[in-house]
C-alpha cells in the first residue's frame, strides 16, 4: 500500500516527465519551423546550361533559374535548377529520330516565367532514358520536350 506521500511523490513524477516531454515538444516544434531562404538566381545564360549539364542538346536560347535551399540543415537536396530550352529544327529532328516519346501533360513551371507550357499549340512528351542521360550524373531530375515548339523543359536538383 502506498501511503499519501507515495502518491504525491508518484504525482511529482508525473509532473516532471510531462513537463520534460512538454519542453521537448516545445524545442523540436521551434527547430523544424526555421523557414527554409530560398535565394533565386535568373538568368538566360546558354554556357552555364551546357557546362552543367554537357549531354544536353544544343541550344537557340534559355531561360533559368537557380536557387539554393538553405535552413542551416543538410538535407537531400539543397541546389535547384529549372530551365526552358528553345532548339533549332535540326536538333528537334534528332531527338525525334533518337528517341520513342511518350505523350505525357505540360510540365509544371515553378520559378521560370514561361507562358508557352499551357500552349494548346505545344505537344509534351518524355523519354525516361534521355531525360536520365541528360541529367547525368551530377543532377537529378526530369526533362520534358514539346515536339511542336523545339522546346526542353527541365527541373533538377543535386544534392
Amino acid at each position: 500500500m502506498t501511503g499519501v506521500g507515495g502518491m504525491l511523490r508518484q504525482h511529482g513524477r508525473v509532473k516532471i516527465i510531462t513537463l520534460a516531454l512538454m519542453t521537448f515538444a516545445v524545442l523540436l516544434l521551434s527547430a523544424c519551423s526555421k523557414t527554409s531562404k530560398l535565394s533565386i538566381h535568373y538568368s538566360n545564360d546558354k554556357e552555364t546550361i551546357t557546362e552543367q549539364f554537357p549531354n544536353l542538346p544544343p541550344v537557340v536560347s534559355c531561360n533559368w533559374a537557380s536557387g539554393k535551399l538553405s535552413s542551416g540543415r543538410i538535407g537531400p537536396t539543397n541546389y535547384f535548377i529549372e530551365c526552358v530550352l528553345v532548339l533549332d529544327q535540326e536538333e528537334m529532328k534528332k531527338l525525334d529520330a533518337d528517341y520513342s516519346w511518350d505523350d505525357c501533360s505540360a510540365p509544371q513551371v515553378k520559378y521560370v516565367d514561361f507562358s508557352g507550357a499551357g500552349d494548346p499549340e505545344s505537344k509534351w512528351r518524355y523519354n525516361a532514358a534521355f531525360s536520365y542521360s541528360a541529367m547525368a550524373p551530377f543532377y537529378v531530375g526530369e526533362v520534358y520536350y514539346d515536339c511542336k515548339n523545339g522546346i526542353l523543359y527541365f527541373y533538377a536538383g543535386n544534392g
